[in-house]
């Protein structure tokens, strides 16, 4: 299950344990339209994604596809939320080669001081 939500001028996008890999497939599209219709309503361009352990591959995956597809509908900014240190360590590599800016945070307090020196 995925949350998704405004809070603080930012569209907050909130993921559970996913261990199903075709589920998250089958969702990503959905997903991303979700994401695309809330920031045009608040008007921000600013994404905070908040990662709970899914599996590594699972979302190297999402980020891979679903960044450079929120990049080319209008998201500036997107900052990625991994507390567990060796999954930031192996998704290190896909963000930094996102297209746009994205940046990955352990914290989401680190995350929200990030998006807060980016315009909306």
């Amino acid at each position: 299950m995925i949350t998704l939500e405004t809070h603080d001028n930012l569209v907050r996008l909130h993921t559970v344990p996913v261990t199903d890999v075709h589920q998250l497939e089958r969702e990503q599209k959905e997903l991303t339209d979700a994401i695309v219709t809330m920031m045009r309503q608040t008007g921000t361009c600013n994404l905070l994604v908040i990662c709970a352990e899914l599996l590594p591959a699972a979302l190297t995956d999402m980020l891979e596809h679903g960044i450079a597809r929120l990049h080319i509908l209008g998201v500036r900014h997107v900052a990625i939320v991994v507390s567990s240190a060796l999954i930031r360590l192996q998704i290190k590599r896909v963000v930094q080669d996102a297209p746009g800016n994205s940046a990955l945070f352990a914290t989401e307090d680190e995350a929200r001081a990030w998006l807060k020196e980016r315009p909306r």
